[in-house]
Parts: C-alpha cells; structure tokens; sequence
C-alpha cells in the first residue's frame, strides 16, 4: 500500500514538471499599453546672479568744435518795436532834419510814431527827456515835429509863435520810436488802437522813462 502511495506522488510531481516545461515554452503575451504622463512639477526657484562682467575701457573724447563768429547787436527794442536815436547837439537855426530810412509810407500810414529830444542846458547839466510837441516854461522855445517818408523834421518855435532861432547846444539828442500796429486792421484806427493799449495798461507816452520800460527798451 505505501508502494502505490509513493509511485502516486511522484506521478503527480512528474505531471507538475512536466507542465510547467510546457509554460516555458509558449509564447510571450503582447505588451500593456503605456501609461499617461504625469503632471509636470511645479518650477524650482531662480539661481543665484552671475558675476557682474568688467567694464569696457572708455572712448577717446571727440575734438573741441570750434567757437563760432559773434552776431551784431542788434537795434533797441522787440519784435514789433524800433528804437533810433540821433546826436542832435549841433542842431542851430529855426528847424532841424534827421534822414530817418525807417519811417517809411507803410509805418506813416499805420504805426505809432514817438519822439523825444533831450536837454541838458536847462536842467542844471542832468539830462531831461520831452515828448515832442515840446511846449514846457524851462525851455525858451516850443518843438514840433513832423514825419514823412525818410525825414523826420523838427521845427522851433517862439512862445509869442514866431520862428525860434536856436544855438549849438542847446539839444543833446533825438530818439524816435516806431510801435508796428499789431491788429488786423489798418490806417489811423490801427494807430488809435496801439495808443488804447499803452494807455489801458496805465503808459502815459509823454512819460519816456514808462515807455521804455514798457517795451524793454534801454535807456
């Protein structure tokens, strides 16, 4: 009875061989499909800064440029003012003329025409400025003037009216103002309206020193 026992268990272990010898022969099975990729991970933080590289050496410097010519002065006063004055010290007789290029028919007709004469005789050696006309007691003689084109005339007059006769020396000089209309408009009205604004702006044109400092001009 052990005898049939024992050639059992080895029949079933001869079966189990031979089995897996049989495993080993089949074929391969076909590969699982692969997985899906997993999430990216989150971005490590930035690297410490490189070295700073050297500086360049410097350029050599450009040539000086030269300096340029000096401009001529120009004439007294801005854009829409000119300023002219004349030595008149020799002035003698009953009048006096000044060739005056700047007063043309154009400014005649439509600018503002100012003139000054100075004196020294009369005033203790301190130079006094008069608006022409010049009708003032510390004066023995009246001044008018009178414009046209190229000339400016100054005549001298007598209180009693008759024709003043004057000396050398007697007037220092002659400062003419020519004020460019700025309106749109032309003729006496344009000259009118140049006059309305020095005296809304509280210039009296008899007062020479207000004048000048209006229009930035030097004394």
């Amino acid at each position: 009875m052990k005898t049939i026992r024992t050639s059992f268990k080895l029949l079933i272990l001869l079966f189990v061989m031979a089995s897996l010898a049989m495993a080993c022969d089949s074929e391969d099975g076909m590969d699982g499909m692969n997985g899906l990729n997993g999430v990216d991970g989150a971005q490590g933080p930035a690297g410490p800064q490189g070295p700073a590289g050297e500086d360049g050496s410097d350029g050599a410097n450009g040539t000086d440029g030269q300096n340029g010519t000096n401009g001529e002065d120009g004439a007294d006063g801005n854009a829409n003012v000119q300023s002219l004055t004349f030595d008149i010290r020799d002035a003698i007789g009953s009048f006096h003329v000044e060739f005056v290029a700047e007063i043309t028919t154009d400014v005649l007709e439509n600018d503002v025409i100012l003139a000054y004469v100075t004196s020294s005789l009369y005033s203790g050696g301190v130079n006094r400025h008069y608006q022409v006309p010049v009708i003032v007691d510390e004066i023995r003689f009246n001044i008018a003037g009178s414009a046209q084109p190229g000339i400016y005339r100054l005549d001298f007059v007598a209180p009693d009216g008759s024709l003043a006769s004057i000396v050398e020396g007697e007037l220092d000089s002659l400062r003419i103002i020519i004020i460019e209309s700025t309106r749109t408009t032309s003729g006496k009205s344009a000259a009118a309206n140049t006059l309305a604004e020095l005296k809304k702006a509280g210039i009296g044109i008899g007062d020479y020193h207000a004048v000048l400092a209006y229009y930035g001009l030097e004394e």
